[in-house]
């Protein structure tokens, strides 16, 4: 929990220096910035990289595998296993503890090395392993979260809005998308959450395809200049 608190004091700190109009990001992000130089701060989220998966790999049961293997994460050979065991300890979390591992695998999907922590040490066997780890891990503890939601409550909706659905997670990890868009499946199918959790589903569904239209609108507008000089090209021919 406080090694996730700490990539999100991270992602304040650089939506602010990106200027992101978000005034609660700017003002707790500019009281990080003051105590940490910008290159520091691209150190602590390497760190992040790489401690983050370790720390979920553990909690889930699958830690050792992850840091001895020197073999690729295939089918068959314990990853079915392994795949059971996350799914045991998952089942077992208090709905804070969820909370907790939904945010932390979002960071993993947005730190600088991707799931199985960039930069670092160690093979790219034991990365390639590390990784396919973290996809399981996302893909046990997403289904978790749904199959509880019946109990999802208002209180962790609104939690996911502040933390998962801001717009520099849902930028850089689809965790929050497909969480989001399972939800809303599932609900479509046989609703089970009550009014005030469905309504805050709602929001974070807003969030997630507001963030995809502002991406589309940036891909294209990064288009735009080629295009424009292509065509310029064409008529000078």
């Amino acid at each position: 929990a406080a090694t996730s608190a700490l990539g999100i004091r991270l992602l304040r700190c650089s939506e602010a220096a990106a200027g992101e109009e978000d005034e609660d990001a700017v003002s707790d992000g500019s009281r990080v910035a003051s105590g940490l130089e910008r290159s520091s701060a691209e150190v602590l989220d390497q760190r992040l990289a790489e401690v983050l998966p370790e720390l979920l790999l553990s909690v889930l049961g699958a830690g050792s595998v992850a840091r001895r293997s020197r073999m690729p994460l295939v089918e068959g050979g314990g990853a079915e296993g392994l795949e059971e065991e996350m799914r045991s300890r998952a089942e077992a979390f208090e709905a804070w503890h969820l909370d907790g591992s939904l945010l932390a695998l979002a960071l993993c999907g947005r730190s600088g090395g991707g799931g199985g922590g960039g930069g670092g040490g160690g093979s790219g066997a034991v990365k390639s392993v590390a990784e396919g780890l973290v996809e399981m891990a996302e893909e046990v503890v997403v289904a978790e979260a749904c199959s509880r939601r019946q109990l999802l409550t208002e209180r962790s909706l609104r939690f996911w809005l502040a933390r998962l659905f801001r717009p520099g997670v849902l930028a850089r990890s689809e965790l929050p998308h497909r969480l989001c868009a399972e939800l809303q499946r599932l609900e479509s199918e046989s609703p089970l959450m009550d009014a005030s959790a469905g309504s805050a589903l709602r929001d974070c569904a807003f969030l997630a395809e507001e963030e995809r239209q502002a991406s589309a609108e940036h891909g294209h507008r990064r288009q735009q200049p080629t295009t424009a000089g292509g065509a310029r090209g064409a008529q000078h021919g």
